[in-house]
């Protein structure tokens, strides 16, 4: 069964000729045992869990691990993971003791602190213009205008305005699109969704977060003015200095073999001396020390080594070999070394007795041993020889300066301690080496800086900070200015947090060239510079708009600011001429485009900023500076009011006006602030053909709305195919019918069956794609609601069939809404005017040839296709196909007419109805037997959706077979 299935399901919807098709549906929906389907696809946990009423989610919490992830699972509504089990930490190889990036990702997630939270509306009101290139330069034309046109909606600007010829839907970008009311809404359910999934993992059951290592990270203590996504950086980068030398667990415990002798080596017992003599014969020996310090030459006698060092043991082998042995010379190295054992203890990773080489110093016995643990000192290692303190080891002299001095050879039973860490002090910000460093008390700030480095070149040392805890238990800031000798001397106690500043990230300079351009950026400020010296034609992108651009200028000390309206056309063709403006430091340029739905979208992103801070900066006593412009220009919506603007220049700002404009009935609304009344608006009609008109001053808060012409609207068109004499597209007037555009094309064929005319129309085609969206979510809302209905805690057992219900689904996600208008066409031929529709844009029309044949599908013995024969009634062709199978629905027979109209045929059977003109079979109709569904639950039935996709298929098929 559930083979056959997943062969069933395979095989695309439409794809099938109509007998298979029917059959199909039929045979799948004779398996559902209560004939109710259910919507697994395509949707989030958030979606799902979002709408259980309250009771349900206590219910839901709990049920035990295994019963959750079944339901998660059977609903198929996303991963279940997570709600059997606490969430698992990915495994990264990272140093001991910081953080866990993947489990520190993780954790943000399950508290629910989402970036999308923490990444407002920037208040520069500047684009970063590199920043904006590299992300144009590894995008699709496709993906970029997605972006920007996701950016104007998110600030609640009209898309529709910008994109009049609906570029943005011909490329599918439309309907993606989100709302800043829907963002916000899946934002609050993913926000659902994560507490829920925290309540599971903290269960008893799963073991809640212990095992987080988020959950056990203590975040560092981040200085003033650094934002969240700079703490969870500098969570990763602020560590105890030095701990990542010794990373991981040792790998083994057995002494080094590969570390050079030197000369000063003493030889003891358990070493081996390698004797190679050659002359007049070649001999070689591996002599081993005994216990009493001897060595066995062979030929010689014993030789007493003891206490020697390797440079004395070669001279007095080489003195021996010379007086005993005429005519040999002799090598001598030294072979297999001993091993001495000593201790790690105090504050290492891995504490206790460890076996070395004779060789070995120090810092091998504690990267044999993992190192030092997070609590240790790296700054106060001691050596202990028979009780007594040896040395003692500063890690930072080798790792800061490469000094060994310190790291002394080791001899048997020594003992190295590690102390525990003493004071520490953390530096941060505008630091080369960024850590937290361990002090031995009393340093200075300067000897602070010299540990971490040195200050980066991006660092602004007249302020920085100090974080620290005073006597009283307090925290408290002192500034400090690092540039003067003085402060740098100051002290520094345990605790102490120092951050240095950063210099502004702007330049202060320069000025600022943006918008349509090959290469924007910023670029040097000179004084008496203007914008020609600054922009040549070579450097504008195609298409440019030479009659617009901006100049945004900063009124120091308010920040403030001042918008400077020029032709930009003027300013390169004529140098020095009023167009052509002085720049002064940190101006901004923006350039526009122009005639394009990109550069519509550009000119409102850049644009957008600038009017948000002239309303920002407006006060009771000023107004704020900013004019509209609607209607029919290319670039309809807010404007920077500039000094002396006129109508002229506002139409310029929106792009000019376009070929639908009635420039001669424009109307301009003007804001006026009267005392006595308050706000008055005053309604002017201006002819804009009229220079007069076109020189009228502009105010604040002036609205100029550009009419359109009368009756004006763009191509429309109505395609007709099929059975058409002329087949083909028409161009249609606003109050063309049907029946016009069917007498242009010269009428229909011979051979045209009008009563199975397939009329198709945009409109109803997305309302059809709403209706089957309607179906699935109902249908997943019912069945978790019903699953969850049980008192308990308990799963109900749904009564569906699962297989049958993830095929029947594929099936209705593959389904293709195609908008059909039934019609009656033979009326609408005969002069019946109110059957005769006005046409609208995309509307098609598909004559058939004539059908000879009637349908019958669903639960009877053996679907198939009869020739019709006039005076037969539908149970005549039923009883051709075998009559009804035990599963057949008799009261629920339903007939699909060759026009798409569908006709419940048993419910409307009397006496009488032999006169009802729509119970009477004609050629191409369809007969449909449902299977019996008879269950009380407000699950929407399988006979509703088998009629919308059983009417889906009979239009589909029959517009194919009218293109074949």
């Amino acid at each position: 069964m559930k083979k056959n299935l997943q062969q069933i399901a395979s095989i695309p919807l439409f794809h099938l000729n109509f007998r298979e098709l029917l059959k199909k549906f039929l045979s799948l929906s004779a398996a559902v045992v209560a004939g109710f389907i259910f919507q697994p696809l395509a949707y989030g946990q958030a979606d799902i869990l979002s709408n259980l009423t309250p009771d349900q989610l206590a219910q839901f919490n709990q049920l035990p691990p295994a019963q959750r992830q079944a339901l998660i699972s059977q609903l198929q509504i996303g991963n279940s993971s997570g709600f059997e089990a606490p969430v698992s930490q990915p495994q990264t190889v990272s140093p001991r003791g910081g953080v866990n990036q993947g489990a520190f990702q993780q954790g943000q997630m399950q508290s629910g602190q989402l970036n999308q939270n923490f990444m407002p509306f920037a208040d520069n009101f500047m684009l970063d213009s590199s920043e904006s290139s590299k992300m144009q330069a590894e995008e699709s034309d496709r993906d970029r205008i997605k972006r920007k046109a996701q950016q104007l909606l998110d600030l609640g600007i009209n898309l529709d305005e910008l994109d009049r010829f609906g570029e943005l839907r011909q490329m599918g970008i439309t309907f993606e699109l989100s709302t800043p009311e829907e963002r916000a809404l899946e934002l609050e359910e993913q926000e659902d969704l994560l507490r829920l999934q925290q309540s599971f993992s903290s269960s008893p059951i799963s073991g809640g977060m212990a095992n987080s290592n988020f959950a056990n990270t203590p975040m560092t203590n981040i200085p003033r003015g650094a934002t969240i996504e700079d703490q969870i950086e500098d969570n990763q980068e602020i560590r105890p200095f030095g701990y990542n030398l010794f990373a991981g667990v040792p790998s083994t415990y057995a002494p080094a073999t590969d570390i050079p002798v030197s000369s000063d080596y003493i030889v003891g017992p358990g070493d081996t001396i390698v004797i190679q003599l050659y002359g007049q014969r070649n001999d070689r020996y591996e002599l081993a020390v005994s216990r009493e310090g001897l060595v066995q030459f062979p030929e010689v006698g014993p030789l007493n080594v003891s206490g020697l060092s390797f440079e004395n043991v070669r001279e007095l082998i080489q003195n021996t070999v010379e007086t005993s042995l005429i005519g040999q010379e002799v090598s001598v190295s030294m072979g297999t070394l001993r091993s001495i054992q000593i201790f790690v203890l105090g504050e290492s990773y891995r504490p206790g007795l460890y076996t070395v080489s004779s060789l070995a110093t120090m810092t091998n016995a504690l990267f044999n041993s993992g190192g030092v643990s997070d609590l240790g000192s790296l700054r106060n290692i001691q050596l202990f020889r028979n009780g007594e303190v040896v040395t003692q080891m500063d890690l930072y002299d080798l790792l800061l300066n490469g000094d060994t001095s310190n790291d002394v050879r080791l001899q048997p039973n020594d003992v190295i301690f590690i102390n525990t860490v003493g004071q520490t002090v953390q530096i941060s910000g505008e630091i080369r080496r960024p850590n937290i460093f361990e002090i031995e008390g009393g340093e200075t700030i300067q000897q602070l800086l010299e540990l971490a480095g040195g200050l980066m070149p991006t660092a602004y040392p007249l302020l920085a900070h100090i974080e620290r805890i005073n006597a009283l238990g307090q925290r408290v800031i002192l500034d400090i200015n690092l540039s003067e000798d003085s402060n740098l001397q100051t002290p520094l106690q345990d605790g102490d947090s120092l951050y240095i500043e950063p210099v502004l990230d702007e330049i202060r300079t320069g000025v600022e060239l943006l918008g349509h351009l090959e290469r924007p950026g910023n670029f040097e400020w000179r004084d008496g510079i203007r914008i020609s010296d600054t922009l040549r034609f070579e450097d504008l992108k195609a298409d440019p708009d030479l009659d617009y651009a901006l100049v945004i200028r900063e009124i120091l000390p308010s920040r403030n600011i001042e918008v400077y309206q020029l032709n930009l056309a003027d300013a390169l063709n004529e140098p020095g001429s009023s167009s052509d403006l002085s720049l002064q430091p940190r101006d901004r340029l923006l350039i526009f485009g122009e005639d394009t739905l990109e550069s519509r979208l550009d000119r409102r992103l850049l644009l957008h900023p600038i009017i948000q801070k002239l309303k920002n900066q407006s006060s009771s006593g000023t107004q704020r500076r900013v004019v509209t412009i609607l209607g029919e220009v290319d670039s309809p919506g807010e404007y920077p009011l500039v000094e002396n603007m006129t109508t002229q220049d506002l139409i310029l700002a929106g792009g000019d006006s376009i070929e639908s404009a009635d420039l001669g009935q424009a109307e301009l609304n003007v804001s006026q602030n009267r005392p006595e009344v308050g706000m008055v608006i005053q309604n002017l009609q201006l002819d804009l053909t009229n220079q007069l008109d076109l020189n009228s001053a502009l105010g604040p808060r002036d609205v100029l709305t550009v009419r359109r012409l009368p009756n004006w609207s763009e191509v429309e068109t109505i395609t007709l195919t099929g059975e058409i004499r002329r087949p083909g597209a028409y161009v249609i007037a606003r109050d063309e019918t049907l029946s016009d555009v069917i007498a242009r094309a010269g009428g229909l064929t011979e051979y045209a069956d009008p009563k199975a005319a397939i009329f198709l129309r945009e409109e109803l085609r997305r309302n059809e794609q709403l209706l089957l969206d309607d179906f699935n979510d109902r249908l997943r809302r019912d069945l978790l609601n019903q699953s969850l209905a049980r008192p308990g805690g308990q799963i109900q057992q749904t009564q569906v069939n699962m297989e049958v219900m993830d095929a029947l689904l594929a099936d209705i996600e593959s389904a293709v809404p195609t908008g059909r208008l039934v019609i009656d066409l033979p009326a609408i031929l005969g002069g019946n005017l109110t059957q005769d529709p006005i046409l609208r844009d995309g509307d098609s029309l598909a004559i058939p040839r004539t059908r000879q044949e009637i349908g019958v599908v669903g639960e009877v013995q053996l679907p198939t296709s009869h020739l019709f024969t006039a005076g037969n009634d539908v149970f005549d062709y039923i009883n051709r196909s075998g009559g009804f199978t035990r599963n057949a629905d008799e009261e629920n027979i339903f007939i699909i007419k060759s026009n798409g109209a569908v006709v419940p045929y048993a419910s409307n059977r009397n006496l009488f109805s032999f006169n009802d003109e729509s119970l009477q079979l004609e050629s191409g109709d369809s007969i449909v037997v449902p299977y019996y569904a008879d269950l009380d639950n407000p699950l929407v039935t399988w006979t509703n959706i088998s009629t919308v996709l059983f009417n889906l298929a009979t239009t589909i098929l029959a517009i194919e077979s009218v293109g074949n």
